[in-house]
């Protein structure tokens, strides 16, 4: 995912950053924005290897309203998905994988990535 996603549904680019979680270093999110007050911290990778239980320790200490983690999904089941999703982090998937794989279309938090948009973010502050 570049930029250019978040400033087409509305984020202005001069407010997005890429930067480490204050509370876990070893954390980073591609794109942090805030929007109606609320933080909103975004991982951004092709696979999510071992990088999705970062975000389970970083859920548990981090001040951030919304965490998101946005991938392809290629190595996304449903163990995996069950654990990013325990912890609160909401999970946006390429639309091809999200419409294969029924199991992530029955998940609350999961998204297709076709679903990421002003109105989603904003309702997913205004839940957080």
């Amino acid at each position: 995912m570049k930029v250019e996603a978040l400033t087409k549904i509305g984020i202005p680019a001069a407010t997005i950053k890429k930067v480490h979680d204050k509370a876990d270093r070893s954390t980073e999110y591609d794109f942090f924005f805030e929007l109606d007050g609320k933080s909103f911290g975004i991982g951004a990778k092709k696979t999510l290897r071992e990088r999705y239980k970062q975000f389970i320790k970083t859920a548990m200490t981090s001040k951030i309203d919304v965490v998101i983690e946005i991938t392809l999904g290629l190595d996304l089941n449903e163990e995996k998905a069950k654990t990013i999703l325990e912890h609160g982090t909401k999970l946006f998937v390429s639309d091809e994988i999200y419409q294969q794989r029924l199991f992530l279309q029955q998940m609350e938090g999961v998204y297709s990535t076709k679903q990421l948009d002003l109105e989603l973010l904003k309702q997913l502050a205004k839940n957080s």
